[in-house]
Order: C-alpha cells, then sequence, then structure tokens
C-alpha cells in the first residue's frame, strides 16, 4: 500500500519536468501504430497463488544490494522487516559476477512467450543513483506513520536542501519529485524497454497496446513488499529506486508505479502517461494511468485525454482489477 503521509498532511503538486531524448529507441502512438492488439496480447494472468513470507528476510539479496551501494552518502537499511511480502510464482535472480553484480529475471512476454531479462549492475553507479534520493532528518522526520517537515528551517534552506535530494518544497507544499527519480534512471530503464521491444520483434507482436502489456507484466511479477529503508539519519518515505526494486526483488505500488512509468516512457509518449495518486476500497494506493489503450477497464480523465488505470502490484494483466469507488487525490503527469 502506498504511504499515507503525503496524503494525509498535505495535498502533494508535483511539479512537472520534460524527459530529455538521451537514448534513441524509436517510440509508438496510436497514431502511427494503430494495429489492434492481438489475441494472446489482450492480459496474461498468473495461475500461481501469492506465496506469503512473513518475518525478516535475509538474503544474498540483501547482501548484493549493499555492496552495490557501498559507496553512497547516506545511511540505509535494507535488512528490517519486509511487510506484506507476496511473490507470484516469479524471482528476480541477482548475482556476483566478479566486481559487479548480474541479475536474471524472467517472466511472461506476452501471452505465452516466456523471456529472461538480464543486466549488470556496478557499485559506482548505482551508489550514484540510490543517493539521488533521500532526505537527512534535520529537514524531514517521522511523526507517527508519516513525516513532515521541520519548520524551523527557513522555506529557502529546505527549497534548496530537498530539491538536491528529490523532493520539491512551495509555498505550499512539498513532496517526493518524482520526475526526477525518473530521470535518474533512465539508463537501467531504457535498457529493460529496449529488451522488451526486441523480443516482440522476435516473435512479430511488436505494437503500442504490447509493449504496455510486456512491461506491465515485467513488473507485476516482481513480488509485492514496503520498502522501509529509514535509518536515525535519514528517510525515504516508503519509496524503493528502481535499482533496489531489481536487486532486492520486491517493491510496493508507488515503487512499482515508478518502474513501470519508467520503463514505458523509453517505447511510448510520455504524454500518454501519467502517475495517479488515489484512495481504493483498500485505502491510499498510486498506479500509473496510460491513453490509447481500448481495452475493458477503468478509466480516468485529464488534461484530455482517458487513461486506462493500470494495477502494478500483483499480476491481474491489463484489466484484471476493477477500481470500484476509486477516488483520484492527484495525478502526476510525466511531461510539461
Amino acid at each position: 500500500m502506498f504511504s499515507s503521509v503525503v496524503f494525509v498532511i498535505f495535498t502533494v503538486v508535483i511539479s512537472v519536468h520534460a524527459f530529455g531524448n538521451t537514448f534513441s529507441l524509436p517510440k509508438l502512438s496510436k497514431a502511427n501504430n494503430p494495429q489492434p492488439l492481438t489475441e494472446d496480447g489482450e492480459e496474461y494472468v498468473t495461475s500461481t497463488e501469492p506465496n506469503e513470507k512473513k518475518g525478516t528476510v535475509r538474503s544474498k539479496n540483501e547482501d548484493h544490494m549493499e555492496y552495490l551501494t557501498q559507496y553512497i552518502l547516506k545511511s540505509k537499511n535494507y535488512r528490517g522487516y519486509i511487510e506484506n511480502y507476496s511473490s507470484f510464482g516469479r524471482e528476480v535472480k541477482p548475482y556476483r559476477n566478479g566486481n559487479e553484480v548480474g541479475l536474471e529475471y524472467q517472466f511472461p512476454l506476452i501471452g505465452h512467450h516466456t523471456t529472461t531479462f538480464t543486466n549488470v549492475f556496478e557499485p559506482v553507479e548505482v551508489s550514484r543513483n540510490v543517493d539521488c534520493f533521500g532526505a537527512s532528518t534535520e529537514y524531514i522526520y517521522p511523526v507517527g506513520d508519516g513525516w513532515t517537515i521541520n519548520t524551523q528551517i527557513s522555506p529557502g534552506e529546505l527549497k534548496r536542501e530537498l530539491s538536491k535530494c528529490g523532493f520539491f518544497v512551495n509555498s505550499n507544499d512539498w513532496g517526493v519529485d518524482y520526475n526526477k527519480i525518473i530521470r535518474e534512471s533512465k539508463e537501467i530503464c531504457y535498457n529493460i524497454a529496449n529488451f522488451i521491444v526486441n523480443d516482440l520483434n522476435k516473435v512479430n507482436k511488436d505494437s503500442y497496446e504490447n509493449r504496455i502489456v510486456a512491461a506491465l507484466n515485467f513488473v507485476q511479477h516482481i513480488p509485492y513488499g514496503l520498502p522501509k529503508f529509514d535509518t536515525q539519519n535519514h528517510v525515504y518515505m516508503g519509496i524503493a529506486l528502481i535499482p533496489e526494486s531489481l536487486v532486492l526483488g520486491y517493491s510496493d505500488c508507488d515503487s512499482k508505479s515508478i518502474l513501470l512509468s519508467s520503463i514505458l516512457i523509453h517505447m511510448i509518449d510520455p504524454e500518454e502517461i501519467v502517475l495517479i495518486k488515489c484512495t481504493t476500497s483498500d485505502g491510499l494506493h498510486m498506479i500509473t494511468g496510460v491513453s490509447g489503450l481500448y481495452m475493458q477497464g477503468t478509466r480516468t480523465s485529464f488534461n484530455g485525454k482517458d487513461y486506462l488505470l493500470l494495477e502494478t502490484t500483483t499480476p491481474v494483466g491489463v484489466n484484471g482489477h476493477h477500481f470500484d469507488g476509486v477516488e483520484i487525490n492527484e495525478y502526476i503527469p510525466l511531461s510539461a
């Protein structure tokens, strides 16, 4: 479940940043790729029942993550209790490869086509990426089940210091700068997007819809768990960055929605994607909205476009989750 503090204490308005075109993977839109979703690409729903893992998880995943973040300047706890852990018959498998950490992750690409994504991480780059987010408890500190900012510090200093570490502050609100998090992980997410598109082409299934379905499959089958990395000196507000989601092998609704959006911006126009903070029958939540998907499901309108709501936390496919009584709290667009 999405951390409640931002909703409870503030109505967060994220400033919008445009994404640079650093990578050259061709993007599809409905205008230049009008073919409908293939029959076997409509939906993938796993038949594996979730496995609940109770208690603190001590595994090589945490060892690998600590090795990859050996150069970070902030304190971070990867060894805490993983709350609400559930797996779905898939597992992200990191392994040590000399001075690097390799990763293998088998997931359903489209329909009955299964594939295995591999990647290599090295400590300097991962440490740099992880260090881009997280605030000193001098500026943000825990209160009850959430966090608040230190109002004893001048607004100018808060804005200056928090903007360096993945937050925004303005005269009315403060919160996580999701666009900054996405920008900082563009290389690994480009690798994922490029892998997906190449594999879709291998089976002659590349289309606008199938790119979204395959990316969603990639994210949904990663095990679920609440990342709680706070220490006495630093807070992370329940967010796992993309290398953490992959190497640790679990993340929650906001972390998974960040991951899905970060992959999709390399495959389709960012204007077709929006992060959505909402309240569902289960409580506070984050999901991803994508326009141009003419499939059954719950939709919302934002800036003149209809967006299909995509659940990222569990393998239910594109339209396998019904957002009964969903209340939208905030839209976070991914382009100016």
